[in-house]
């Protein structure tokens, strides 16, 4: 099926003003993942003061990777940043969850107020109007949300949709 080029215009600019927004807002409220600790020289503990020394070393230095892969970050790099991962990501900021960064101030709350109904990840019903049937002329019903792929099917005939076409008819 072709799709639009108004339509996959309004996808990418949606993508990238998600991308962009979850980004912003990481700067400000994401702390820095904990530092490794400087490199030291190799040697061979020979008292329990030394050895208390290398495993306090091992500690931080499993510490600073356990931070720094922490999946709730907002990873600025990554290959997997995604409308739908930036989408998860703000909503997460705006319901308050906990992780590596500082509560959100007034003003970013306000302002995402007024992104959080396009974020709503509920998981939501909807029938298409009578003007987009299916080819049978059955009702199409499509459903999705909370992190689930969209999904339509036609309520008389059962064929099923997704985005990558038809799944079953």
């Amino acid at each position: 099926m072709p799709i639009s080029l108004r339509v996959h215009d309004t996808m990418r600019a949606v993508e990238a003003a998600l991308l962009d927004t979850a980004a912003c807002l990481a700067r400000s409220v994401q702390r820095p993942p904990v530092q490794l600790p400087p490199p030291a020289r190799a040697a061979t503990a020979r008292t329990r003061g030394e050895c208390l020394v290398w495993e306090d070393r091992a500690r931080r230095i499993e510490q600073a990777r356990q931070d720094s892969a922490d999946t709730r970050r907002w990873h600025t790099t990554s290959a997997g940043r995604t409308a739908i991962r930036a989408a998860l990501w703000l909503s997460g900021r705006a319901d308050g969850r906990s992780g590596p960064f500082r509560p959100l101030s007034d003003t970013e709350e306000q302002h995402l107020a007024r992104v959080k109904p396009a974020l709503d990840l509920s998981d939501v019903r909807r029938e298409l109007t009578a003007e987009h049937p299916c080819q049978c002329g059955g009702t199409i019903e499509v459903y999705g949300g909370a992190g689930a792929r969209p999904v339509a099917h036609c309520k008389e005939c059962g064929t099923i949709w997704h985005e990558g076409g038809v799944v079953a008819a």
